[in-house]
């Protein structure tokens, strides 16, 4: 009986084996200016006819024609990915593949094999191997055969068997089980993106993930079930559960930012994640009820925390605005005795404290600023001094335009009473400057101004008014220019308008209030729209106003919204800085960088060269680069110099190609363009 099963096994494992053709090696050399070229998709070659267990694997979905994959010649779709780069994929996840593929060297080298279509033959694969029809079928929609019952789910997804005919032979029922969502290699999931209701988030987010059609409408996130399933549901193991915690608002206006939770990391500290090991019975989560000690931390708001460190993801939660955060978290039985730490069980009792208002009730324009601390800091000057009512503090004696304090409501003048329950009042200056450094992310800010009607002059100011205790000077009235047709004045606003007659406006930006340039400036004006017909605006030039609409505290994204929806006739306000006067050095803030880039990583950076003319900028800043970790650099940056190559005139192939070369420390040399003295 025993060695009738044993034979059986070992038929039914030969017989598999001859359908598969010899493995073969095949490099691929990158080419830095195009993708790989391939898709690939994990899934399982089934046979029924009693051949033995499914092969699982990686397997080739499609090979672009003239890409570097295509031009080998080696390469078909429904080939099996064995290896890559001596790296074992026979058991691989799809995610863990595009992972390895993306890592790999230069030339890539994979190691393949091909499923034979005609098992009789010796002349190797036909008609591109029975494979590729499974794949084909697998990824028709409509490929199911109404003639056959036996139907082979993935995942609860497509269906369908196929018929193949082999060698002549009675037809062999095979099948193919091939996951529903499977994805490109070339999408790109590195940086960030903006949902449809403009809320900044990952592309590798499950918000971000696209479905073929969805029941469900998404939130303002853009999540919804099918997309955290299709996202994460082979990624992570256990249920996905996506909770809603709304963070109630204060007494003074400000918002609680604390979720009531405590992290800890993976008791194998090879393994990168974050659980909650503790939940705080008077916090938010607590409140709301569904998240336990040892659920494992998968996303939130639109940031990807699965396989962060537990310190890691608390820094993002910690910068994560708004009123409702939004959290996928993966739970599993498993999950509390993977905790690398006890679970919390005591926390401190909460104490009937007096409200901010009766803490501070003798205290003028007493606020709760909420604000999140930027990579550039605050943007405040304090000072330690003393005042009548309030006695020893710390001021606030200057505040930079457009800086997040400022975007916040903080004025010159405000006493800082408290940093995230912090007290600062009678602190010397070594402690509140201590502070403010340390304090990362969402910050909570109690501040009063002990001057009069400091607050209506603040607010007067940013409309563009004047204080109202100040007494007008009168001033010589000019009669205002034609903006058809004025000119742009250095070191005053001017208002323009600009005729489109039937052309696209033709302007690139960067900058914004959510940048660390603070306003949005002109960086190209391309010479085939209306802007360059017009021939009044130059790059460096600061917008201030678009068809009525304040530009002077507004994102990047909702000034590029603003710009594409202008109509025929567009009216703006732009102010030039009295130093940009040509299009030179003059123009730029010069700044020297240094980054460590290390074996096997990028810079962090994506390029690209101007539309007009020669030098290459900073697209993006990849979030968990050397780049972002040094926090300098951002988008609209002129690349002007690589470790002493000039690359002023430099295309961007040429300039792609030095980054992607140089290791170690990198000096590079960046040009931003002034910004303007008008906020």
């Amino acid at each position: 009986m025993g060695g009738g099963s044993n034979g059986n096994a070992m038929s039914g494992s030969s017989s598999l084996a001859r359908h598969w053709g010899p493995e073969r090696s095949v490099p691929i050399t990158r080419d830095p200016t195009q993708s790989l070229g391939i898709s690939i998709v994990g899934g399982k070659v089934d046979m029924t006819n009693g051949s033995g267990a499914p092969i699982t694997g990686i397997f080739i979905k499609n090979v672009l024609g003239n890409s570097p994959a295509g031009k080998t010649n080696q390469l078909r779709t429904g080939d099996r990915i064995l290896e890559v780069d001596g790296e074992n994929l026979r058991n691989a996840s799809h995610e863990r593949a595009v992972e390895v593929i993306r890592k790999a060297g230069n030339p890539v080298k994979f190691l393949v094999q091909s499923l034979i279509g005609d098992t009789t033959s010796n002349n190797g694969p036909s008609g591109g191997g029975v494979a590729s029809r499974y794949l084909a079928n697998a990824n028709n929609n409509n490929s199911s055969n109404s003639n056959n019952n036996n139907n082979f789910n993935a995942g609860g997804a497509r269906k369908g068997p196929e018929v193949i005919q082999a060698g002549g032979k009675a037809p062999v029922k095979r099948s193919t089980t091939i996951d529903d969502d499977d994805g490109d290699l070339d999408q790109d999931m590195s940086g960030r993106t903006v949902s449809a209701a403009g809320i900044e988030i990952d592309r590798a987010s499950a918000a971000n993930t696209k479905v073929n059609s969805d029941e469900d409408t998404p939130d303002d996130f853009g999540y919804t079930p099918r997309k955290i399933q299709k996202r994460w549901g082979r990624v992570v193991t256990g249920e996905l559960i996506k909770v809603d915690l709304d963070r109630p608002v204060t007494e003074l206006g400000g918002m609680v930012t604390s979720l009531g939770i405590s992290l800890a990391g993976h008791k194998d500290r090879s393994m990168m994640a974050a659980y909650i090991c503790g939940i705080n019975p008077n916090g938010l989560a607590a409140k709301e009820g569904r998240l336990n000690v040892g659920d494992e931390l998968i996303e939130i708001s639109g940031n990807v925390l699965h396989g962060r460190c537990h310190l890691n993801a608390s820094a993002v939660i910690k910068g994560v605005e708004g009123k409702r955060v939004a959290i996928i978290v993966a739970r599993r039985p498993s999950g509390v005795k993977e905790l690398a730490v006890k679970p919390l069980s005591r926390f401190p009792a909460p104490l009937k404290e007096p409200t901010l208002k009766e803490k501070y009730s003798k205290y003028k324009n007493l606020r709760l600023v909420t604000v999140k601390k930027g990579p550039a800091g605050l943007g405040i000057m304090i000072i330690e001094g003393k005042q009548a009512d309030i006695g020893s503090g710390i001021f606030v004696s200057d505040i930079q335009a457009n800086s997040c304090a400022d975007l916040a409501g903080i004025i010159v003048g405000d006493v800082i009473l408290e940093v995230n329950n912090d007290p600062l009042l009678g602190a010397n200056y070594e402690k509140a400057a201590s502070v403010l450094k340390l304090a990362e992310g969402m910050l909570s800010i109690v501040v009063c101004n002990p001057k009069d009607g400091a607050l209506e002059a603040a607010a007067a100011r940013k409309a563009g008014g004047l204080d109202p205790k100040a007494k007008p000077e009168p001033k010589k009235k000019e009669p205002p220019a034609d903006p058809a047709n004025c000119e742009v004045k250095p070191g005053k606003e001017t208002v323009l308008e600009i005729n489109k007659d039937k052309l696209g406006l033709g302007l690139s930006i960067v900058g914004g209030s959510d940048t660390l340039l603070g306003a949005i400036l002109i960086h190209e004006v391309y010479p085939d729209g209306a802007a360059a017909k017009d021939k009044r605006l130059k790059p460096g030039d600061q917008i201030l106003d678009v068809n009525g609409e304040s530009f002077r505290s507004v994102t990047h994204t909702r000034a590029l919204t603003v710009l594409r929806q202008t109509p025929a006739k567009v009216k703006m306000t732009v102010f030039r800085d009295e130093s940009c006067t040509k299009e030179d050095d003059i123009m730029l803030d010069l700044i020297d960088v240094e980054l460590m880039k290390k074996s096997g990583r990028g810079l962090g950076l994506s390029i690209v060269g101007r539309r007009n003319g020669p030098g290459v900028y900073i697209s993006d800043v990849v979030k968990g680069g050397a780049a972002e970790a040094d926090g300098r650099l951002m988008q609209g940056d002129q690349i002007l110099n690589v470790n002493g190559s000039d690359l002023r005139t430099a295309s961007q192939e040429q300039a792609a190609a030095l980054l992607k070369t140089a290791m170690g420390k990198i000096d590079l040399k960046i040009g931003r363009l002034k910004a303007g003295a008008k906020k």
